[in-house]
């Protein structure tokens, strides 16, 4: 690995993102995913980066990791910040947040279940929208790999989303 394989990489973030809170998790995440990934950054939340094993480029690569730490740590709320007082790896920071808003347990995936069943698609609201909305009931729904095949729901809920007499516009 050579020093040139870790871009000269400076995590911003845009004021107006939401900050993190309970139960916000995969709007948010994939809000910062994208703009981490413009940056060049996303690889070190996902692990993608292999550990250097000269002690320039390690420095560098902890650098790096330690930047988006600090920055992830700029959108979110107090009680998180606590939690990463002392990560300093970009993938650790990010499980953590995962880990800790993040919903568990057989009644989350049931109240889940029931927030992706009651979308319908409306003309007083975009198609795309609902269509996200639906993605990440779904996405909730099937975080820790259980439940009937992802595509075998999410067909389930388009059909329930044309359930309204509305549907006509479409």
């Amino acid at each position: 690995m050579t020093a040139s394989s870790h871009p000269d990489i400076h995590i911003k973030f845009n004021s107006k993102l939401e900050k993190l809170i309970d139960g916000t998790l995969i709007k948010w995440s994939r809000e910062i995913r994208m703009v981490l990934r413009a940056q060049q950054a996303y690889k070190y939340v996902e692990g993608l980066v292999p550990q250097p094993t000269e002690p320039v480029e390690k420095v560098t690569c902890l650098e790096i990791n330690d930047q988006i730490v600090g920055a992830l740590g700029t959108i979110i709320n107090e009680p998180l910040q606590r939690e990463l007082k002392s990560i300093t790896n970009a993938k650790d920071a990010w499980a953590k947040l995962k880990e800790k808003t993040q919903p568990k347990g057989l009644i989350t995936q049931l109240e889940n279940m029931q927030m992706a069943i009651k979308n319908c698609f409306s003309p007083k609201v975009p198609v795309g929208t609902t269509i996200m909305e639906i993605c990440d009931s779904l996405s909730a729904i099937f975080e820790n790999g259980k439940g009937p095949s992802q595509d075998d729901w999410l067909m389930i809920l388009l059909l329930n989303a044309l359930s309204d007499s509305e549907y006509d516009w479409l």
